[in-house]
């Protein structure tokens, strides 16, 4: 198996493990919802990391992801864009496939013959990460941390100490 599947398994299984996703909500996409996905954009190749993902665990959210970037959230993401393009004119949403949202503030795109994840923000776009595999592990480790100061608060709370 190549690597960077596995990787995608051991950042599923981690979260699972931690309680940031229910082991019964993660399953994967049908062949016909990554179909439709890739013809929004027909002429940008989804990345392999990704595409597994979808085929194992992008059929649902993961709920404590920030980003939302599930299969439904990456259909839709495309519609935020072309909404964001009110507030940001010279936004070319040609040669870009959305995969994700973070609040309806944010969305994350790949780009033609480029496996990096971009992020827009009705400012500008960049670069986030080089591969959605240190996408995904980003996240993963972002809302692992965010999870374990919710969980110090919430003993503060009940420890009386705040």
């Amino acid at each position: 198996m190549n690597s960077k599947y596995s990787e995608i398994d051991q950042m599923i299984a981690e979260l699972v493990d931690a309680g940031l996703a229910d082991a019964d909500a993660v399953s994967g996409c049908t062949e016909e919802q990554i179909s439709e996905l890739q013809a929004m954009q027909s002429n940008v190749q989804l990345p392999d990391d990704y595409l597994y993902f979808l085929r194992v665990a992008g059929a649902n959210p993961l709920k404590y992801l920030s980003v939302e970037i599930d299969i439904r959230s990456a259909i839709c993401a495309f519609d935020i864009a072309e909404e964001m393009l009110e507030e940001a004119p010279d936004f070319d949403l040609s040669g870009k496939i959305f995969i994700g949202n973070y609040h309806f503030d944010y969305v994350y795109f790949f780009k033609m013959n480029d496996p990096g994840v971009y992020v827009f923000d009705e400012v500008e776009e960049r670069r986030v990460c080089g591969s959605f595999v240190e996408f995904l592990r980003w996240e993963v480790n972002a809302s692992r941390k965010d999870w374990e100061a919710a969980k110090r608060f919430s003993q503060k709370i009940r420890e009386g100490r705040t």
